[in-house]
């Protein structure tokens, strides 16, 4: 009973922890990734461009999916 046995003890309590923090982690990364699939947020970034006409910026997406409302749009504002 000298002090090998206890440094052995101490041992394996430290491989249990990191193989608990191991498991915290890994399951935290699984739910992340769940969350992320299921949301239904696209995690592309949105691109952005001037807006025609003005000193401001529109999403892209935005002015493709209608470009001639767009443009009715901006001569009702003047």
């Amino acid at each position: 009973m000298g002090s090998c046995e206890s440094t052995e003890r101490e041992r394996k309590k430290g491989d249990e922890v990191l193989q608990a923090v191991g498991v915290a982690v890994g399951a935290g990364l699984v739910a992340w990734g769940l969350y992320s699939v299921l949301s239904g947020s696209d995690s592309t970034p949105k691109k952005w461009m001037k807006a025609p006409g003005r000193d401001s910026f529109i999403l892209r997406e935005d002015f493709e999916r209608d470009p001639s409302g767009y443009f009715r749009g901006l001569r009702k504002d003047f």
